[in-house]
């Protein structure tokens, strides 16, 4: 997908993960992509969450109410939880840096 980063590993997340998180008029948006299966439905989820909320809302978001809300709390994956934090926490690093890019 042009305009995604090169995929690298976040830590805690055993995928190759490229993910791109815009602030736009109508909200947040993200974008990305992963080298297996789990963690590209951990994106859907994530993007899915994401799509029109507030920078304000994604602060709020935290990884154990996301796997929860889609019924994924009791899975047993390995560092499913750990996945879904480290994406969480690349796309509110993402979100300093496009606020303090439009200071």
């Amino acid at each position: 997908d042009p305009g995604l980063p090169n995929p690298r590993r976040l830590p805690g997340c055993t995928a190759q993960v490229a993910l791109r998180l815009d602030k736009t008029p109508h909200g947040l948006r993200l974008r990305g992509t992963a080298d297996a299966l789990v963690p590209r439905g951990l994106l859907a989820l994530l993007a899915e969450a994401l799509h029109g909320r507030s920078p304000d809302d994604l602060q709020r978001l935290c990884p154990d109410e996301l796997l929860r809300r889609a019924g994924l709390q009791d899975v047993p994956v390995a560092r499913l939880g750990s996945g879904m934090a480290a994406m969480l926490q690349e796309c509110k690093r993402q979100l300093t840096e496009v606020e303090r890019e439009s200071e």
